[in-house]
């Protein structure tokens, strides 16, 4: 059978133009994953073709994440769950991914629904990026000429030591501003 789909739109209203695709019945054709990307530095999530089987998709020993430039740089995988729709994979890593560093996942032993197991070998290579902007996770002044601001990342240097990127100001009267004379970037890098 082939399957059209055409007019549905995403939540800023963009709008397929006739999707196709072909669907055997029955299903003999063993899933394939489309792609992997990361969520932050230690969670990656798996796109499959078709919707997996519990067990398997879960088994951590399934998945090998290593540095692709170096096999022997293992990333450990600490928890594989299934997500809802069961077309995805939530793996959580045991430690972080490097940023700008290229890794290779491979996958073995996962199946479909109808027990057809993935291609052995299957694997995806991609780039760890950071897309995220650093948030504000708290601030306290530690006397009345110092405020640490505390972020949910490591900072570059250059930005978080420009004292005009920040401002005090009175919280009933934002016209009633203090001069932030100098911001120095912390030891541990997320902290001004």
């Amino acid at each position: 059978y082939t399957i059209r789909i055409t007019g549905v739109k995403d939540v800023p209203g963009n709008a397929t133009s006739g999707a196709t695709i072909t669907v055997l019945y029955p299903d003999t054709i063993p899933p394939t994953f489309t792609g992997a990307a990361p969520i932050s530095s230690n969670l990656i999530e798996r796109a499959f073709d078709e919707r997996l089987s519990t067990s398997p998709a879960e088994t951590e020993s399934n998945y090998l994440l290593f540095e692709t430039g170096h096999p022997a740089n293992v990333v450990a995988i600490s928890i594989a769950t299934l997500t809802g729709n069961r077309f995805r994979v939530r793996l959580t890593l045991s430690s972080a991914l490097v940023l700008g560093s290229s890794y290779t996942i491979s996958v073995s032993n996962l199946t479909d629904l109808k027990g057809n197991v993935i291609a052995p070998g299957s694997s995806r290579v991609f780039t760890y990026t950071d897309t995220t902007p650093p948030s504000l996770l708290a601030a306290h002044a530690d006397d009345y000429t110092v405020v640490l601001a505390q972020f949910s990342e490591k900072l570059d240097n250059v930005t978080a030591e420009n004292a005009g990127n920040y401002r005090v100001f009175k919280t009933a009267d934002q016209s009633v501003t203090i001069p932030v004379v100098s911001a120095a970037l912390a030891g541990d890098s997320s902290s001004v």
